[in-house]
């Protein structure tokens, strides 16, 4: 090879790596595989265990505590990871010790949808299970995850918009710290 060759092929080397290294950021974040952050998907394998779950439900003083590995079941089944229901159930209604998930055991404040009994215009549920399966249902459906919505910030604009006095940007700021947090714990 000639002197310019090997310039030339090392220019190329140190081009390629900003390449690859954007590929691998958007295949983890496509696949929600990998380190959490913002932007990224909530799709995937579960990224805390079904005791933390518990643990931190229990912790607070939910009316839930005890369902944990449930509400980490669901999430397996549904494809989404039980660290994002959680933080939804914990900023919609602090674990369910507030508003109207008390009564209706819905952790996500779900609207009335045609699977559940609707009191006061939102979705009411006989347990806290079925408004854990209800919530996954929800999310990895046509609405959210199979519409391409995979991030907590493309899914909570949609769930929670700014049309219903809602701010979603600190939304999923609160949820994406907490799920940060917990992934660190586990």
């Amino acid at each position: 090879m000639k002197p310019f060759e090997y310039i030339i092929a090392a220019i190329l080397g140190v081009l390629c790596i900003p390449i690859l290294m954007w590929s691998y950021g958007h295949w983890m974040q496509t696949t929600g595989q990998g380190t959490y952050g913002p932007g990224i998907a909530v799709t995937g394998s579960p990224s805390i265990s079904a005791a933390q779950v518990d643990t931190i439900l229990c912790k607070n003083n939910s009316p839930a505590c005890g369902t944990g590995y449930t509400l980490y079941t669901y999430g397996t089944q549904y494809g989404i990871d039980p660290a994002f229901a959680l933080a939804v159930f914990k900023h919609e209604s602090g674990y369910g010790t507030a508003g109207v998930a008390r009564s209706n055991l819905s952790l996500g404040n779900l609207r009335c949808i045609p699977s559940a009994a609707c009191v006061g215009g939102f979705a009411a549920f006989p347990s806290w299970q079925a408004g854990y399966s209800a919530f996954y249902k929800l999310i990895s459906g046509p609405l959210y995850v199979g519409a391409g919505l995979t991030t907590p910030e493309q899914i909570l604009a949609r769930y929670a918009p700014t049309a219903d006095n809602n701010d979603p940007v600190a939304y999923a700021t609160a949820v994406n710290a907490d799920m940060t947090s917990w992934r660190q714990a586990a």
